[in-house]
């Protein structure tokens, strides 16, 4: 009686499924395994799925100049205490963000709420701290309210392995059908009976956002509290925890130094010249943005 074939494996099921796709070539699907309710990557404290998969749907940055928009008077805190703030993305969630996220992608674990009324996704923002970037040159849009009219060009470098800098996702139409996370939750879904949770996807959340954002192009820098690392020292500012760095020095996590800045009107220049005066050393130019509402 002849023998059956043996299943196939967890890695054979995505490779069958997915090969013609170009960004699955990319993803070792050997490192999956299987538990009794989910599949993740095999826990030997490497994560080369999940990181491979994380910089197809996140490009991860090695660093860069990027913009950061504010007002004068954050400005002036920022120049006065020569730190940029991290601020937690527990703050962020207020605004949807991570819920988003997990919502988009089936992860009910992270939104359900315990007896006390608590969520997974709730705790671990508080481990989180990220700071606002874009890639986008000047326009009305960051200029606007939101935002604000002095732009800092700011040298951001992560430290490998203890930050994380990547260009935002947005929730764009169609994204379901052809977004490699949901591509390959429903094949897991539907050939393995399990959903697909890769390591790290609590913070991936805090890189995706709505599509009516994508204009800016955004960038986000992202630090995690995790047990046994080096401590990041903290602040509380109002009611917020904050994580400060300081600008133009070497941070165990990254490093920020201001590089120019950009006033989207030319009677700003004087106010942020004035101010820059407490870091002459610095050495930064001001200028007024080309495509700034008041040029041309």
């Amino acid at each position: 009686m002849p023998q059956p074939f043996p299943p196939p494996t967890i890695g054979a099921v995505f490779r069958e499924e997915l090969g013609q796709l170009a960004w699955a070539g990319g993803l070792n699907f050997d490192r999956l395994i299987a538990t009794d309710h989910v599949i993740t990557e095999r826990p030997d404290g490497r994560h080369l799925f999940a990181d491979a998969l994380w910089d197809i749907c996140f490009p991860r940055l090695v660093g860069g100049v990027f913009g950061h928009h504010t007002d004068l008077t954050a400005f002036s805190k920022i120049i006065g205490s020569r730190e940029i703030w991290l601020h937690a993305v527990a703050k962020h969630i207020r605004w949807g963000e991570l819920e988003l996220f997990a919502q988009r992608f089936d992860l009910d674990g992270y939104l359900a709420r315990d007896a006390n009324g608590g969520r997974m996704l709730d705790e671990l923002a508080q481990d989180m701290f990220s700071l606002s970037l874009t890639l986008a040159q000047p326009n009305k849009e960051l200029w606007g309210r939101r935002f604000g009219p002095i732009r800092l060009n700011l040298e951001v470098v992560p430290i490998q392995e203890r930050s994380e800098l990547r260009r935002v996702a947005y929730d764009v139409a169609n994204m379901q059908a052809d977004h490699p996370f949901a591509v390959l939750r429903e094949v897991s879904m539907r050939r393995l009976s399990r959903p697909l949770v890769p390591p790290r996807v609590n913070r991936a959340g805090a890189f995706f956002l709505p599509s009516k954002y994508q204009g800016q192009q955004e960038v986000r820098l992202l630090v995690k509290r995790l047990p046994g690392s080096p401590a990041i020292n903290t602040k509380t500012a109002s009611t917020d925890e904050v994580l400060p760095i300081p600008l133009g020095l070497r941070h165990p996590r990254v490093e920020i130094r201001l590089v120019s800045v950009q006033v989207s009107k030319p009677e700003l220049v004087g106010p942020v010249e004035n101010f820059l005066t407490q870091v002459a050393d610095w050495k930064v130019a001001v200028s007024v943005a080309d495509d700034s509402p008041t040029s041309g």
